[in-house]
């Protein structure tokens, strides 16, 4: 479905029947059931295939999207940078999507954050890109990040790098959920550290993180929600 400025609609099969020149502001919304743009268009389809949004964006020529969220989705770099290029992104919502080089490999998390300057708000699950290092990690600053969570997390994550963007946007509530499985994993005994220092220095200065990873004492998983409960209150 395809919703003009004024009151008509328009409905089409397949991703091949919809315009070119589209002109996009507001939101891209995409999960296994539709996708929608507002407020230049509405596209209502049943999401069967990975490479859905590649066939949308080349008949794109004005994005300028404030929320972008694509659920399993496979994108190359220059796709996204196309998407993110307007530098207006605030809501950026990417659970189980890909962002691959020409080379055919994931993008890092410090090349997705280059791209959205202006981000409130970061959700991505399942397929999450590591950092490359920390000092690329330490030259990132989202300056209007409020919230940035990341679900299943791997455990070959780096997490050290994570820590650096944590503690430099420690204004911001974040929440880091690591995958299931075993408890030994190798950066383990670290957040468990990390953990207990925030709670044992008891600060709501800043909303405090919510951390949660396989092998995590009972304690500081207690002591980290009374935390955000009391920033809350």
């Amino acid at each position: 479905m395809y919703s003009t400025f004024g009151s008509n609609n328009l409905i089409w099969q397949s991703a091949d029947e919809v315009p070119n020149n589209l002109w996009i502001t507001g939101t891209i919304f995409s999960d296994q059931v539709s996708m929608f743009f507002t407020s230049s268009f509405f596209f209502d389809h049943v999401l069967n295939e990975s490479s859905f949004m590649s066939k949308i964006i080349p008949k794109i020529v004005v994005c300028d999207v404030k929320k972008l969220e694509l659920h399993g989705q496979d994108l190359s770099l220059k796709e996204y940078e196309f998407l993110t290029a307007s530098g207006m992104i605030e809501d950026f919502i990417f659970p189980s999507t890909l962002i691959k080089e020409e080379n055919g490999k994931n993008v890092y998390m410090e090349t997705i954050l280059e791209c959205l300057p202006n981000v409130k708000s970061v959700l991505l699950s399942v397929q999450i890109p590591s950092f490359s290092s920390v000092a690329k990690a330490e030259k990132i600053c989202l300056q209007k990040l409020e919230k940035f969570v990341l679900r299943s997390v791997p455990h070959d994550f780096n997490f050290e790098a994570m820590l650096v963007f944590m503690t430099k946007h420690k204004y911001a509530d974040i929440r880091l959920n690591v995958s299931q499985g075993t408890s030994n994993f190798p950066y383990m005994s670290n957040l468990q550290k990390y953990v207990d220092q925030v709670v044992q220095e008891g600060s709501i200065q800043h909303p405090p993180p919510l951390i949660s990873f396989p092998g995590q004492s009972e304690e500081s998983k207690t002591g980290l929600m009374k935390l955000y409960s009391h920033f809350h209150d």
